[in-house]
């Protein structure tokens, strides 16, 4: 059984040729009105939207969710917003190299993890 597609997905197909796969959500502070993200209810709510937008879309669903000053703790609001995630990337500036973590899968280890390097690209369409 095929997903049902958003009309912005077919778009993107027809104008770009590539289909869309991945949507990034910067931040979901500043896109959800959400009175208290320590609240486990309205930060799953949150997570439930973030589903229904992968399922209607075929896509990955990336919400950008900032870590406090001291990072040990975590990523800030409810834990249900990592409880719900299907994966999480944690991306950590380095002094020597830009890169990141991806680890936490749901169907994974939760230990697994690896290495990899952002680097900035002029023109996505080469």
């Amino acid at each position: 059984m095929s997903l049902p597609r958003l009309e912005v997905s077919k778009a993107l197909e027809e104008r770009y040729g590539i289909p869309l796969r991945l949507i990034v959500i910067d931040t979901m502070l500043a896109a959800f009105d959400i009175r208290d993200w320590n609240d486990p209810a309205e930060a799953r709510r949150v997570a439930n939207i973030l589903s229904r937008i992968a399922v209607e879309t075929g896509s990955v669903v990336l919400g950008i969710q900032h870590r406090g000053k001291d990072v040990s703790w975590g990523a800030a609001g409810s834990y249900a917003l990592t409880a719900a995630a299907d994966f999480r990337l944690s991306v950590f500036a380095d002094t020597d190299s830009k890169g990141g973590r991806l680890g936490g899968l749901r169907d994974g280890p939760t230990d697994w993890s690896c290495e990899f390097e952002v680097k900035g690209v002029q023109d996505w369409r080469r």
